[in-house]
């Protein structure tokens, strides 16, 4: 979790990396196993979430729900999507009500076990 203070109106924002969203959501494979970083990335892309190079679809960052963040290491440059704690919520709620499919494939389903 990242802590960004809004300068123009005073407020602090949380951003929430890939790794913290997956262990927020409780999110279990059909065999019992915890849904980890790679495989939410994958079920992120899958749901058109995020596009092939990790980044947010446009109706993600213009509704607010997700910014990139800029990272360096070894003088190459990665995108680093981070959620806002409304994005956090919205998908929590998208995979609650069934608007986003918990899987990978059709052949690697997922099901939640508990609640947000």
């Amino acid at each position: 979790m990242i802590e960004n203070k809004n300068i123009k109106n005073d407020r602090h924002e949380y951003l929430y990396g890939i790794a913290n969203v997956s262990s927020m959501l409780h999110l279990k494979m059909v065999d019992g196993r915890n849904v980890g970083r790679n495989l939410l990335f994958k079920i992120l892309k899958y749901n058109k979430v995020l596009m092939k190079d990790n980044r947010f679809y446009p109706f993600w960052v213009d509704m607010g729900l997700g910014v990139h963040q800029i990272a360096t290491k070894n003088f190459k440059t990665y995108v680093v999507p981070m959620f806002t704690q409304t994005g956090l919520t919205y998908l929590s709620t998208g995979y609650t009500s069934g608007r986003y499919s918990v899987q990978v494939e059709p052949k690697d389903p997922v099901i939640k076990i508990e609640p947000f």
